[in-house]
């Protein structure tokens, strides 16, 4: 008896030494599966932690690039700029996209949306960024009149600018008398002016030339049309076709001159006349429909031959009534042809060719014109500034790119 419960002890012992090895072992590669396990989760954390350092790597590349090249948009094309660049262990890709027409080059004021791409192991981080553009009025917009080129005043003719200066990128070549103030980077002819000359003042920026292609694109086409005679155009009326609900028309009259004469208009017409010239002349009241648009584009060269000290635009000298119920004037409409109308031209003026003036002409607001302006009449220039306070769309000197306050933001695929 006493042998077999010493044979039972000695079993349990066994038992009992054989269950507490197994628990150890167990603990023990519990212990090291947990050791992996934070092992890998440690490695993770720090391979995602690379990862997004490289991402935010990839962004300030990119804002350095941007601010380093004036001429990335056309160096660089929509899309992956780089690719797989290394960081240490990790790599990163940039992507720079323009999502309002996915060309870069095709406009300076278009933002752009940034995508830094950071990979390191399993983690992969995206960072995102929207860059604007840092604008502020064109400085030309502070003037009555601007010239890209020379200024001539023609013999036995004046100039008045009311409210601001007359500026020219190149000579003033003044044969009369300027009632104001001028600013000239050079003086070939000072002449009589009342105001003060300032001389060797530094070049005007002149509006962005893709502008105009903005412009377009937003306008309905008016075809088969040379001259604009007795005629209404507004955002409600259109005598040659469809209606544009924001005033914006253009005419391509690049195979013959263009004429308006005893029209009134009102909104944004823009003409281009290539190798040929408009001519604006008789009385005419042309105004912008919006006050953030031109009220007039012209590709090419302009004569603007109104004759605003003696004459008005009249329904009864021309037997048309301006004011119907389809294109009212100022809300006033009626059926009859006896009503007046100013004979002058109001709104930001932009001409790309040469500029004349004649007559006694009397503009109201801004002209900017990237060429020659000749003064060849009495003419009468009166500067509004809430063209450079308010500048139209477009219209703005660029300082740079900025990032947009409140895009940057992790992005998941």
């Amino acid at each position: 008896m006493n042998r077999q419960r010493e044979q039972r002890n000695k079993g349990s012992v066994y038992v009992l030494v054989m269950s507490v090895c197994l628990l150890l072992t167990t603990i023990g590669l519990g212990a090291l599966i947990a050791v992996r396990v934070d092992r890998r989760t440690v490695q993770l954390t720090q391979d995602t932690i690379n990862a997004r350092m490289a991402a935010q790597s990839a962004l300030a590349w990119g804002l350095t690039y941007i601010e380093q090249t004036p001429n990335w948009r056309s160096d660089q094309s929509n899309g992956t700029w780089l690719a797989d660049q290394s960081l240490g262990q990790a790599t990163w890709s940039l992507q720079v996209e323009d999502d309002s027409d996915s060309d870069l080059s095709n406009s300076d004021y278009h933002p752009v949306r940034m995508t830094g791409i950071g990979s390191k192991g399993q983690a992969r981080h995206q960072a995102q960024l929207t860059l604007i553009a840092d604008t502020g009025p064109l400085e030309a917009l502070n003037y009555c009149l601007h010239a890209g080129g020379d200024l001539t005043i023609s013999s036995g003719y004046s100039l008045t600018v009311v409210g601001a200066p007359a500026s020219t990128n190149g000579q003033l070549n003044n044969g009369e008398s300027i009632d104001g103030n001028v600013n000239a980077v050079t003086v070939a002819a000072a002449g009589t002016i009342t105001g003060t000359l300032n001389s060797g003042v530094d070049s005007l920026n002149l509006p962005d030339a893709n502008l105009i292609n903005d412009y377009i694109t937003l306008a309905t086409e008016i075809t088969s049309v040379t001259t604009m005679d007795k005629q209404i155009l507004t955002p409600d009326y259109n005598p040659w076709g469809t209606a544009n609900s924001e005033g914006v028309y253009y005419i391509d009259s690049r195979s013959s001159d263009f004429k308006i004469t005893n029209s009134r208009i009102c909104g944004t017409l823009i003409i281009n006349v290539g190798s040929n010239s408009l001519l604006i002349e008789d009385a005419d009241c042309i105004e912008p429909y919006r006050s953030d648009y031109p009220t007039l584009i012209v590709i090419g060269n302009t004569e603007i031959k109104i004759t605003s000290a003696s004459d008005v635009l009249s329904e009864t000298n021309n037997g048309t009534n301006y004011n119907t119920y389809s294109a009212p004037y100022q809300s006033s409409w009626d059926t009859d042809t006896s009503d007046e109308y100013p004979n002058k031209i109001v709104g930001l003026l932009h001409i790309t060719g040469t500029l004349t003036l004649q007559e006694t002409a009397r503009i109201e607001g801004v002209v900017i014109c990237a060429g020659d302006v000749t003064v060849a009449g009495d003419n009468i220039l009166v500067h509004d500034d809430t063209f450079y306070n308010c500048p139209p769309e477009g219209y703005q000197s660029l300082y740079g790119m900025i990032v947009s306050p409140g895009s940057y933001c992790q992005v998941v695929d």
